[in-house]
């Protein structure tokens, strides 16, 4: 599945499709969004970055304001993905983040 059929009708679609996606971390578990993506449980990773993005949005963290609302002397955060599953002790698959 490609990046476009995930956030098709999303609203966090403006988000993601500035998202920079690049290894965060030597740990083989850990992934990018495009890799995260192509995973039989996608769908988990998706509802993770909905939660996280909520979470900051809620917190007032900061604001999602479309890119042509920005001012040409100021540039927007990139955001960084680093996806992994967290698991407990023996293995079995807790959390997505």
């Amino acid at each position: 599945p490609d990046l476009e059929r995930h956030t098709e009708g999303n609203p966090f679609a403006m988000l993601m499709e500035q998202t920079l996606a690049f290894p965060a971390s030597s740990d083989r578990e850990t992934m990018t969004l495009e890799e995260a993506l192509r995973q039989p449980d996608s769908s988990q990773f998706i509802e993770a970055m909905k939660k996280e993005l909520l979470d900051h949005i809620k917190r007032g963290h900061w604001k999602v304001v479309p890119r042509k609302f920005i001012p040409n002397d100021r540039m927007p955060i990139p955001m960084v993905w680093s996806m992994k599953r967290k698991r407990n002790p023996v293995g079995k698959i807790i959390k997505w983040k």
